[in-house]
């Protein structure tokens, strides 16, 4: 499982995807596991997946046609 924690989770699968890089929680130490997931988390949680298979890939988002909703993606979330 490794040395990540959170204060609102002891589950073996949250903490190995932390571990991993995978997720960071909301803040606060928290992970908030009774949240839904929002595309820009499951989208942010993929790319970041990608990154661990092949950590040599370009995963550049340049160029790549714009969501309709694209001004109100997070910026965090931007190269997910």
């Amino acid at each position: 499982v490794g040395s990540a924690s959170f204060v609102d989770t002891t589950n073996p699968e949250i903490l190995k995807a932390a571990n991993l890089g995978l997720v960071t929680g909301v803040g606060n130490n928290k992970y908030d596991p009774s949240a839904l997931v929002t595309r820009e988390q499951m989208a942010t949680i993929l790319l970041r997946a990608l990154q661990v298979i092949a950590p040599d890939t370009n995963y550049s988002n340049e160029g790549a046609q714009a969501f309709g909703d694209d001004l109100s993606i997070s910026s965090w979330a931007r190269n997910g």
